[in-house]
């Protein structure tokens, strides 16, 4: 950016018209200014590791306190002023906004481990969300805020990326596999949440890569002892699913299951003995009020 003199590196808010950076050979304080360079003015403190909050009007940043502990502090522009969001005598740092811009994502090791944790973007409620002897630390949140991706050693002391999915309280897993060190930093999903860029070191050095991300781990939906399931068919309103069972006659019933109450109503059943290598492929209409299948009578 050559329109601002002397700029080492900056985090532009969301919007792209403020940013907040470093000069070169000053270490004692960081700017913000538009842009373009106007209206820079120097800030009252040195913050660490940030991210803008969604709207640009506030920044959350990490900065030793006056107890000389790493806390959590968000700058407000309009009043330009910052508040102290942690406040508990212990380490926090790697604060990362929610995509709505109502949580906080951060790292801390008040409980005596460094760990994940969230709160409201005003600092209250905060609460952990791992639980681990590794290092986890550098959160950063799904767009669609259902799950955190988060940096941890937890494997053989080798950083790499993992997911906790905030829905269920099932265990971290792990979406990056390189031969080297790899991190991740705020802004840095694809809109759609399924790809996430990382850096990683294993060559030797720093590279940029990407991730491809399943938001949900996988979950069973349906099973039958007696029958095998297959050709699952979603309809248009997302709350019957059309599925066909081929039973242990060797014939084929086309079965719909309501998602939210479980019950499920038989359409069709071909006779016994049906083809091994045909299937009746049901579909929905567009509309959800007719099914086409196939059928060998």
């Amino acid at each position: 950016n050559t329109e601002i003199k002397n700029l080492l590196h900056g985090v532009w808010s969301p919007d792209g018209n403020k940013v907040v950076f470093l000069k070169e050979g000053s270490n004692k304080t960081i700017y913000l200014a538009d842009a373009n360079g106007a209206n820079e003015i120097a800030l009252p403190f040195v913050g660490g590791n940030m991210d803008w909050s969604p709207d640009g009007s506030q920044f959350v940043y990490q900065m030793k306190s006056s107890q000389g502990n790493s806390e959590i502090f968000l700058y407000t522009l309009e009043t330009a002023q910052s508040v102290n969001l942690t406040n508990n005598n212990s380490f926090n740092a790697d604060p990362s906004f929610s995509s709505d811009g109502k949580q906080i994502a951060f790292v801390s090791d008040r409980d005596g481990n460094a760990e994940i944790y969230v709160m409201n973007a005003d600092g209250s409620n905060a609460r952990r969300l791992t639980n681990h002897p590794a290092f986890d630390n550098f959160p950063v949140f799904a767009p669609d805020g259902t799950a955190i991706a988060f940096q941890s050693n937890r494997e053989n002391e080798r950083t790499e990326i993992y997911l906790q999915n905030l829905n269920d309280d099932s265990p971290p897993r792990k979406i990056s596999n390189f031969n080297g060190e790899t991190g991740i930093a705020p802004k840095s999903w694809s809109a759609d949440g399924t790809q996430i860029l990382l850096y990683t070191n294993q060559n030797g050095k720093d590279q940029i890569a990407r991730a491809n991300v399943e938001p949900y781990p996988s979950k069973l939906i349906l099973s039958d002892e007696t029958a095998d399931l297959s050709s699952p068919r979603l309809a248009p309103g997302g709350r019957q699913i059309l599925y066909q069972a081929r039973l242990a006659d060797r014939g084929i019933e086309l079965r719909l299951t309501d998602l939210e109450t479980r019950a499920t109503a038989k359409i069709f059943k071909t006779a016994p003995n049906y083809p091994l290598n045909s299937q009746l492929a049901p579909a929905w209409s567009s509309d959800g009020r007719q099914i086409a299948f196939n059928n060998k009578s």
